[in-house]
């Protein structure tokens, strides 16, 4: 699966799910280039019009440089634990 075809899928269960919290986990993920960048830039404004949080969750330290070179840690919700996003109001 591409990125366009992830964010179209990503983008209908967002618009159609009834949560308030969207949650990504990256603990699997070991390298994000500027198309996983422009994917969770896209997954955020989607969040935002739906009214509804997005999370991103366990980040290994390559990615969340990154986010922090890009000036994306003000933007997004980056948590270590389930328990963290839990206890956030939204």
């Amino acid at each position: 699966m591409n990125s366009m075809q992830l964010k179209i899928e990503l983008v209908k269960k967002i618009e159609s799910e009834e949560f308030n919290k969207f949650i990504i986990n990256l603990a699997d993920t070991t390298y994000i280039d500027s198309s996983g960048i422009g994917l969770f830039v896209n997954l955020y404004k989607v969040c935002k019009a739906q009214k509804k949080s997005m999370y991103i969750l366990n980040p290994k330290e390559n990615v969340l440089k990154v986010f922090q070179m890009t000036n994306l840690t003000n933007l997004f919700n980056i948590c270590s634990s389930i328990t963290e996003i839990e206890n956030k109001k939204i």
